[in-house]
């Protein structure tokens, strides 16, 4: 293993030092002049060669009082023997400009630096100083190099965004930015040496990239957890005015299609949010519901989960008001429970099995699939419409509404 180290002269010009560091253990072959960069460290399936980097000779200039030295030392030029994990050194991947890119992390590095190549390719602004640049590599041996600088924002998996200056220049490992001592400072994270690998600290919050999601005020209780303590909230005043004008236009564009009749003709009643406040009235659509014997069937009501008792009293309410339920004293009734689905919510279910047992069902044709999306042939706009509380989409009629009966916490109720 050859333990090459680089050493920077001067750290007077060095980008955003606060936040910026390197060292950068090189094997010896990183520099040899027509080698590609190895692939071992996750970094680019497309690797340029490798540039000579020229022996200038030069004598390093000690430290002075407005000019520090930055210096690398040996015991951190090539982490581990390489044998522990895929990479002998501490790598992570992470974006930047939204590309993909993989991360050097460098303990005994003084600044940061990106992969001139991969600087390009996400278009950073680098600017040329014409001072060169310094490096001591080991075995005493120093070369010079462009002076280029940039600065970019990095994102790695569990980290706050991170902005940074940085030199462009080689990167070890095959790697396109490398992180030194000034990312370690201010971010101070969890390192297990043993693993390789690299996470924030319990108290840092980490970056979250995704799609803004907007929810209604009524809905954002039903998201809330116990876990969460913090929130951001975007109010827009009230624009009335705007949204009927872009409610307007949004049906005038569609008064050139051929649906457009007939959306006109049920605007007002396909599209609800709210249960309607008058029980469903349909021609010739009523239900009913006959049963083989006149015994009454009925099951002990189970006893409610405590986290099930409001959200039934609430939906128990919402139909009362609407009119879609009505107290009862039947002889039958079904037991409650409830079901919680994917969002968190709780969809209240009857258990009408016993009356099932009981119930005629009548002699119907069953549509057959071919026929349906035959039917469908040459059509040119179709609907997906879900329907409110679909279950409730029909009325029953009057002599079967005591079959319907179910326990609620407020007594018993049955359908309409």
């Amino acid at each position: 293993m050859n333990d090459h180290a680089q050493c920077f002269e001067d750290s007077r010009e060095i980008p955003n030092p606060k936040s910026a560091s390197t060292t950068s253990a090189l094997k010896q072959n990183r520099f040899q002049q027509g080698k590609p960069k190895s692939n071992e460290g996750g970094g680019l399936s497309t690797q340029p060669p490798t540039k000579t980097i020229p022996n200038s000779g030069a004598v390093p200039r000690q430290a002075t009082g407005d000019q520090p030295s930055v210096d690398y030392k040996n015991a951190d030029a090539l982490l581990m023997l390489q044998n522990f994990s895929p990479h002998g050194h501490l790598q992570q991947s992470g974006l930047v400009e939204n590309q993909h890119m993989s991360v050097f992390i460098d303990s005994d590095a003084s600044f940061n630096a990106v992969y001139p190549q991969f600087a390009a390719r996400v278009g950073l602004k680098v600017f040329d100083h014409a001072r060169p640049l310094t490096i001591r590599l080991g075995a005493g041996k120093q070369a010079v190099i462009p002076r280029r600088v940039t600065s970019l924002s990095i994102i790695l998996p569990d980290f706050s965004i991170y902005t940074s200056g940085a030199f462009v220049m080689d990167i070890p490992e095959s790697c396109e930015v490398m992180l030194g001592m000034p990312w370690l400072k201010d971010i101070n994270p969890i390192i297990d040496w043993t693993a390789k690998t690299v996470r924030s600290r319990p108290d840092v919050q980490p970056a979250v990239r995704g799609t803004t999601r907007l929810v209604r005020p009524r809905d954002l209780t039903k998201l809330l957890r116990a876990a969460d303590n913090e929130f951001c909230f975007l109010i827009n005043s009230s624009d009335a005015s705007g949204m009927s004008e872009k409610r307007a236009a949004a049906w005038k564009a569609m008064e050139s299609m051929a649906v457009y009749p007939l959306l006109l003709e049920f605007r007002d009643v396909v599209f609800r949010s709210e249960l309607p406040s008058v029980p469903p009235t349909r021609q010739n659509m009523d239900a009913n519901i006959e049963v083989s014997d006149s015994t009454p069937v009925h099951r002990k009501q189970s006893p409610f989960l405590k986290e099930q008792r409001e959200p039934i009293l609430q939906w128990t309410r919402k139909m009362l008001k609407a009119k879609l339920i009505r107290p009862s004293s039947s002889p039958y009734y079904a037991p409650t429970f409830c079901v919680q689905i994917a969002n968190g919510e709780w969809r209240i279910v009857h258990d009408f099995s016993d009356l099932n047992a009981k119930v005629r069902v009548p002699v119907n044709p069953i549509p057959r699939t071919d026929e349906i999306l035959r039917a469908m042939a040459r059509g040119k706009v179709f609907s997906a419409l879900d329907l409110l509380w679909g279950f409730f989409q029909v009325k029953l009629r009057e002599y079967s509404n005591p079959y319907t009966a179910f326990s609620a916490q407020t007594g018993f109720t049955n359908i309409w």
